[in-house]
């Protein structure tokens, strides 16, 4: 019987942390990440201005049709099925992915 009642007692701590560990994890990370945002909140906000000016700037002095570079030529697209020859929209908002040829064997 004194064996039961020193198996429950070390058995309770154990089960008692497996319960109340993941959410005590989870309140903790998601307090950092509060303190993380509310702390970075005015660099961010000036990294950003940063950027939407230097984007200005840049738009601003590059806004001649001439390419920066001649020795390229430009190359004309055919937008739509190759079979049919109907045009698409060119605008897509799609990803591109690239799988190499040696990314099979890492996971095989």
């Amino acid at each position: 019987m004194a064996f039961l009642f020193i198996f429950l007692s070390l058995l309770a701590p154990v089960i008692i942390s497996l319960v109340f560990l993941p959410k005590i994890v989870c309140i903790l990370v998601q307090s950092l990440g509060q303190y993380l945002r509310r702390h970075s909140r005015t660099r961010r906000g000036l990294l950003l201005t940063r950027v939407a000016n230097e984007i200005k700037i840049h738009e601003a002095t590059h806004t001649s049709t001439k390419s920066e570079d001649d020795e390229w030529e430009q190359i004309g697209t055919t937008r739509g099925n190759v079979g049919t020859g109907q045009e698409t929209d060119c605008e897509w908002d799609g990803i591109v992915g690239f799988f190499h040829p040696f990314w099979y064997e890492v996971w095989s």
